[in-house]
């Protein structure tokens, strides 16, 4: 057998050719290695970005809503616009954003719903490149809505005054009423066999006459809204004491007869009216109004959407004073400047609300039920719905 040969080396140029292709491939591919970290460093950038931006409109829709329900709150004396777009600069550190605050929102489901507040956001997210950036928006719409009470309200007295002569009395006996009894001052119930579902009275103030009645403990509260607010008053056919829809009336004492050539609305008098009959489809404005005789019946006009039958100006304590007998309304009796005197008698029975400055009840053998919303509780749940 011949001499085994010993393996051979690969030669040096081979290696150097090897060499040489590897770097002409990593040069080929470099670009692509830097266009696809370039991606992913963008599209992980752009996410936070988003997140960053999505949290910023949450905060300031969900601030800017709780401010535009609660505008006396601690915090919002700049008003929602101005929290809403501070929430996202400011709180969020994004100091370059364009905020958009729209109450009620531009788009969805509640665009005629004051209660909900829309926040647009639009910021920059930076790119691979420091000098490139691509626009990132969010978008949140955030609803205050006052939590449902647990029942209605029939009778609210705003007096502070912790007389229940000067701010909430019943006098009467035998009155029963379904629904609750605020006062934001004092309460007394010198007649007796009264019954309430709830009563509500003025910090500080302690209630009187309660004994022989059937009233809760009474709860302490106090706010500075009416449960239903007032319609603004305007001047109609040269009457200052108007409200939106009404008309003049050419009488302050409407009879069966007047009522044959005026249609069921609202009208309005700068003196007062005296009711004694029944008006059904009739709101009253004016500074003071009177209801008397037997058996009148009162519901106010469609077109009030406050419901309100009478409404009262004036400033006197009897603004609106009753002495009917058997008396049966429905809709609010509202005085924001005076008071209420009910001293109805007989089967007396309304189902709505009565809102005055004071409410004095002398009547007995009454019956009422309330529609109100209940003042308590006042602050309504924020919460994000888009």
């Amino acid at each position: 057998m011949g001499a085994s040969e010993d393996p051979q080396p690969p030669s040096q140029d081979r290696f150097r050719s090897q060499r040489g292709q590897t770097m002409v491939v990593f040069v080929i591919f470099l670009p692509v290695v830097f266009a696809l970290l370039s991606f992913v460093v963008d599209l992980g950038s752009a996410w936070v970005k988003k997140r960053e931006v999505q949290n910023a409109a949450d905060a300031a829709a969900l601030a800017a809503a709780w401010c535009a329900a609660k505008p006396s709150a601690t915090g919002c004396s700049a008003g929602y616009v101005a929290v809403g777009n501070n929430y996202v600069t400011d709180k969020n550190g994004l100091s370059g954003a364009s905020v958009e605050v729209n109450r009620p929102p531009t788009s969805g489901s509640h665009t005629t719903d004051t209660r909900y507040v829309e926040v647009k956001v639009t910021a920059g997210a930076g790119l691979f490149m420091p000098s490139r950036s691509v626009p990132v928006h969010a978008r949140a719409v955030a609803a205050a809505i006052p939590p449902a009470p647990e029942m209605n309200l029939f009778a609210f007295a705003m007096s502070t005054n912790c007389n229940p002569d000067n701010s909430f009395s019943i006098r009467g006996s035998r009155n029963v009423f379904h629904g609750a009894l605020w006062s934001n001052g004092g309460f007394g119930a010198p007649g007796g066999n009264n019954v309430a579902d709830e009563l509500t009275i003025g910090p500080g103030c302690t209630p009187s006459g309660l004994s022989d009645d059937s009233f809760p403990t009474p709860k302490t509260g106090r706010t500075t809204e009416w449960p239903v607010p007032p319609p603004p008053l305007l001047t109609v056919d040269g009457v200052q004491n108007c409200i939106a829809g009404g008309k003049k009336a050419s009488t302050s004492s409407p009879t069966q007869a007047w009522k044959a050539a005026n249609p069921p609305g609202v009208y309005c008098r700068d003196d007062q009216f005296t009711l004694s009959s029944t008006f059904l489809g009739y709101t009253w404005v004016a500074p003071k109004t009177i209801v008397q005789g037997s058996s009148p019946s009162l519901s106010p006009a469609s077109t009030q959407p406050e419901q309100i039958v009478l409404y009262a100006t004036g400033t006197q304590s009897d603004a609106i004073s009753v002495s009917a007998s058997n008396f049966h309304f429905t809709g609010g009796l509202v005085a924001p400047n005076g008071g209420i005197n009910f001293n109805g008698s007989g089967t007396t029975t309304g189902e709505g609300f009565m809102e005055a400055q004071t409410i004095a009840i002398p009547g007995a053998n009454t019956t009422f039920t309330g529609t109100a919303p209940n003042p308590t509780p006042q602050d309504p749940v924020i919460s994000l719905v888009e």
